[in-house]
Parts: C-alpha cells; sequence; structure tokens
C-alpha cells in the first residue's frame, strides 16, 4: 500500500548526492586553489616591485641583483625560494628588463597535494611580471 503523497521513489536523491559528491568536491578543489593563486598574485606584484626598486637604487649589479630581488620577494610574500625566479637583462638603449615570477604549487605551501592525477601530471601555475628600468632617471619605471 502506497503512502499518499510519497513519489515512490526512495533513494534518489541517495543516489544522485552519490553521483554529485565528487563532481562538487573537484569544483570546490579547483575554486580553493584559483582563489589561493590569486591571492599570491595580488602579494607577489607589489612586492616584486618594490623589491626592483629598492635593488634599482643600490644599482645593478646582473646576477647578483637578481638572487636579492629574489630573496626580497620570498621575504615580503611568504613565498618559498626555490619557487621565485628574478632574471634581469640589460637592454640595447642601456635599459634593464627585469623579469620576476613565481611557480605556485599547493604543496609548496605544506598542502597535501598531489603531483599527477589518474597518470596526467599537473603543472605548476606561473605567474610572471616584467619591469623596464631606465638607469639615467633612478626609480622610474617604464
Amino acid at each position: 500500500m502506497r503512502v499518499p503523497g510519497t513519489s515512490g521513489e526512495s533513494g534518489q536523491m541517495t543516489v544522485e548526492l552519490a553521483c554529485m559528491f565528487p563532481v562538487l568536491t573537484l569544483v570546490a578543489v579547483v575554486v580553493f586553489t584559483s582563489m589561493a593563486f590569486l591571492s599570491e598574485c595580488a602579494a607577489f606584484d607589489p612586492a616584486a616591485r618594490d623589491a626592483i626598486l629598492m635593488q634599482v637604487d643600490d644599482g645593478y649589479e646582473g646576477g647578483v641583483s637578481s638572487s636579492e630581488v629574489a630573496a626580497r620577494i620570498s621575504a615580503a610574500t611568504g613565498i618559498p625560494p626555490s619557487c621565485v625566479q628574478v632574471s634581469a637583462d640589460r637592454m640595447w638603449n642601456g635599459h634593464v628588463v627585469y623579469t620576476a615570477g613565481f611557480d605556485f604549487r599547493l604543496s609548496s605551501y605544506g598542502l597535501p597535494a598531489p603531483s599527477s592525477v589518474f597518470g596526467v601530471a599537473i603543472p605548476p601555475l606561473h605567474h610572471e611580471i616584467e619591469f623596464e628600468i631606465s638607469p639615467y632617471r633612478k626609480g622610474i619605471v617604464i
């Protein structure tokens, strides 16, 4: 005998939840990773600009200046030093182009994250900015 007001499909919502749970979990992980990456990008850009301008005031010394800028960025943002890369190249007109970037992996921040899923490697997210500095006018970003 059927109870009035029921559809006779008991358990359908449980099956739907069981099918949707992995998808919802994956979407939540992607959203969390995206927000963490955007947060690091927002902290990285001004820290890189400040570190590069501080280095310009100190003087350009090629590779030594790049490592100092990377250390300053790492100290200001909390990004692990192994993830920060900085290069400085002198152009034909005497300007110096600093390229600063970082690789973002959740595992670099102590969070459990696999390096591959179902045999597919997960590459790190990469963010990079570039500043061209004039040696003729100190502290001027072109």
